[in-house]
């Protein structure tokens, strides 16, 4: 009796859909064609580099890179190529200041302002009661406005101040809506909190014990590396080297460059409960706080296997197949870069590319989960793939409303000047001969006429000013002149308004 119950117990895990314990899976075995696996994904999508770690039981049992760091010099990646990791850092930031948190020099429940006097939002309650947990878990109420910070040349003092301008679309604790401003303001929480630089602190508290050496903050020191990707995109059909975004003043955000075989370090941390090497580095009572679900994350849910998703600090919480998962992304100018974890059954994953234009990274992921986790493999890149189609045809499919037989309003040179806004600061328009061209920071693009006093953004290649197509409207006031112009720079609040500055 006590056998036949135990062939039962045993058959039962056998055919289970959760599949078995991952740690009785042998990884050479269900890794075996893995290589062939990924090959074909990059040739099928055209990725130009890609590399990838995974870690189970606190050891990197798979490491390799694929295709070209350097698509014009054909240099290969390897597994120690630096890519940017753009947004995994805030999984960063969030855990620094749970180290504050364990120190006792920072709470989470209190109120930011208590810490960091000068913070200031539109909102003179949210100002007040904005709490340092409110503050990574995207529930602000403002919507993202990264053109504030996206190609300005704001320090990041200056767009730390610039908040207050901001508009918010929802009231506060309401709704997600990811916001990388908000991660910003963490990071100079944790400079003002601590007396050094946000780049110093994690340089010493997570860097440093994680022997993560050739991890860098900016894509001026990738740049001088010998083995570090170059970000890539496609444009007119082709597949192009494109140049770095320097992200130094959002780093609390997204400035970290790193390596598949680096960030294998921070997985096992992660995956350790805050162990690495023998050393505590932050408390598992703070991990925990870390992964709890803080707001839920409203979007459909297609896929039956991806359970409804939560944002908690720095982590994207959700599930794969019944089995938890931590996941958060990054994408840049020419990289994306995505790290994925199942803390119950000690897997981890860092999948890095120099590559934009079409998100892979998902498919490798949940091909490896299912792999070690001894479940059948799903065909994520048939329903990925026809996903995106579908987003494309329908893109291809808009209208374009332009109406050629009405002309602007007045000749080009009255439209030209310097406009400003409070918070996304300056914006010349520029007349040569009879073309119109809008410049940021010192970077240019087309503005080509519409329709009556509507222009838009002529798609170019990188680095752009704002994105291709969206359309700005110039003013008239009262005396008939050109006086200001308005862009939905941030599509879920009214136009912002640029007005136009006196000579």
């Amino acid at each position: 009796m006590y056998k036949f119950i135990l062939i039962i117990i045993y058959s039962i895990l056998l055919f289970s859909p959760y599949g078995m314990y991952a740690g009785d899976i042998d990884t050479h075995t269900a890794l075996e064609g893995f290589d062939e696996f990924v090959e074909a994904l990059i040739e099928e999508w055209e990725i130009t580099g890609l590399a990838i770690a995974i870690v189970h039981e606190n050891k990197t049992v798979y490491q390799k890179g694929f295709g070209y760091r350097d698509i014009e010099e054909q240099l290969p990646v390897t597994h120690e190529t630096i890519f940017a990791i753009a947004s995994i850092t805030k999984s960063m930031t969030a855990t620094a200041l749970g180290m504050l948190v364990d120190e006792g020099k920072i709470e989470w429940d209190t109120p930011v302002r208590e810490y960091l006097r000068e913070f200031r939002l539109k909102d003179p309650y949210v100002t007040e009661n904005m709490t340092v947990k409110d503050l990574l878990s995207h529930r602000s109420g403002l919507p993202r406005h990264d053109l504030l910070w996206y190609g300005s040349d704001f320090t990041r003092e200056e767009l730390f101040q610039r908040l207050h301008h901001l508009e918010p679309n929802k009231s506060f604790r309401e709704l997600y809506q990811y916001n990388n401003l908000m991660y910003l303001t963490a990071g100079v929480l944790i400079e003002d909190v601590t007396g050094m630089s946000w780049e110093e602190f994690i340089q010493d508290r997570i860097l440093n014990p994680l022997q993560m050496e050739r991890t860098n903050f900016s894509v001026s020191v990738s740049k001088e590396m010998i083995n570090a990707a170059r970000p890539s995109a496609k444009h007119n059909d082709e597949i192009v080297h494109v140049p770095f975004r320097h992200l130094d003043a959002m780093g609390p955000v997204g400035s970290i460059n790193s390596s598949v075989d680096e960030m294998a370090q921070w997985l096992k941390l992660n995956l350790n409960n805050g162990i690495f090497d023998n050393e505590q580095i932050v408390s598992e009572d703070q991990l925990k706080e870390i992964r709890r679900p803080q707001m839920t994350i409203h979007e459909s849910r297609d896929d039956p296997e991806l359970f409804y998703a939560s944002y908690g600090l720095g982590w994207r919480v959700g599930s794969y197949r019944g089995h938890k998962m931590l996941t958060h992304g990054g994408a840049l100018d020419g990289f994306r870069a995505l790290c994925n974890f199942l803390p119950d059954d000690d897997i981890g994953v860092i999948i890095l590319t120099n590559y934009t234009e079409r998100q892979m990274n998902p498919i490798l992921m949940y091909n490896v989960f299912d792999r070690l986790l001894g479940l059948d493999e799903i065909d994520w890149n048939t329903r990925i793939r026809e996903r995106i189609e579908k987003e494309e045809e329908d893109e291809e499919n808009d209208e374009d409303t332009c109406k050629d037989d009405s002309p602007p309003t007045h000749a080009p040179d009255h439209f030209a000047g310097t406009y400003e806004h409070p918070a996304y600061g300056t914006v010349k328009i520029i007349q040569e001969d009879d073309n119109l061209l809008i410049e940021r920071a010192g970077t240019r693009s087309v503005l080509e006429h519409c329709h009556f006093n509507i222009y838009k953004i002529e798609e170019s290649a990188y680095p752009r000013v704002f994105r291709p197509e969206l359309a700005i409207t110039f003013h008239i006031d009262h005396d008939g002149e050109i006086d200001r112009f308005s862009a939905p720079l941030e599509p879920n609040v009214d136009e912002i308004v640029f007005r136009k500055m006196e000579e």
